[in-house]
């Protein structure tokens, strides 16, 4: 009775191919979706930051006289850019500016409009409008 040394268990090589194939996919796709989240996450971070610019900058229009508010908002008073910002104690955003607008009389309608780029310089834009007393 001859007896075998050499059993023949375990995997092929075409089998352990489509095993790494698979598992290159499905590694891959992991990647990916772990570098678009962090793109999501860099640009979620960015839209909080560009709301908080657009709040204190309501805050500041809110903090003066009411009879200037108007006066101020056409002369460009809060049409700001990184400069602005920086003397402001904010760090700007990327290409950030911020517009302002104010419609009416008597209650003024103020929109603030805060513009960047995200990285792979993708523009973004946020807007605040509020209404408050103006003369």
């Amino acid at each position: 009775m001859k007896r075998r040394l050499f059993t023949r268990s375990g995997f092929s090589i075409p089998e352990l191919l489509i095993a790494v194939l698979i598992l290159a996919i499905s590694i891959a796709a992991i990647v990916s979706f772990f570098f678009l989240s962090l793109t999501l996450n860099q640009a979620n971070r960015n839209a909080t930051i560009a709301a908080s610019h657009a709040q204190f900058v309501l805050e500041n229009i809110r903090n003066t006289d009411p009879a200037s508010i108007s006066t101020q908002i056409n002369e460009g008073g809060w049409d700001w850019d990184g400069e602005d910002l920086t003397s402001a104690g904010l760090t700007p955003l990327q290409g950030e500016t911020i517009a302002t607008t104010g419609e009416g009389s008597g209650l003024l309608t103020v929109t603030v409009t805060i513009d960047w780029e995200d990285p792979g310089s993708r523009a973004r834009s946020f807007s605040l409008v509020t209404m408050m007393e103006g003369a």
